[in-house]
């Protein structure tokens, strides 16, 4: 059997500040798609949020160039302890009128920034 040629020439070693910002990059990578499904295994656990359902009253299209729904409305915990008559969320699609979605509901204090939205 003959003896297999590359043509790449010798290999370098890798320069370290490069290995360096790859490391950082692929940490903070990660990092934030642990934070990501954290986040979404808490909705999914009910330790996170309030579950409940929010009585749609009206959706509007929101921004440019890309629009958001956002839809308002009164939201009920499924426990009955909190209500919120002035409750927002995005949909996709737009929900009718009196029709009713399930959400939970999270403090302002976990999203990421007040958000415009109908009122």
């Amino acid at each position: 059997m003959a003896p297999v040629i590359s043509n790449r020439g010798p290999s370098r070693p890798a320069n370290p500040a490069q290995r360096s910002a790859f490391s950082v990059l692929f940490a903070l990578i990660g990092a934030g798609l642990t934070t990501f499904g954290l986040y979404q295994g808490g909705h999914a656990l009910g330790l996170l949020g309030e579950p409940g359902t929010l009585t749609v009253a009206s959706c509007a299209r929101v921004g440019q160039p890309k629009p958001e729904i956002w839809c308002s409305g009164i939201f009920r915990s499924d426990d009955g302890r909190s209500t919120d008559p002035a409750a927002r969320f995005t949909a996709n699609p737009s929900l009718a009128p009196r029709q009713i979605a399930r959400l939970d509901r999270v403090p302002p204090r976990l999203l990421r920034g007040d958000q415009p939205g109908p009122r």
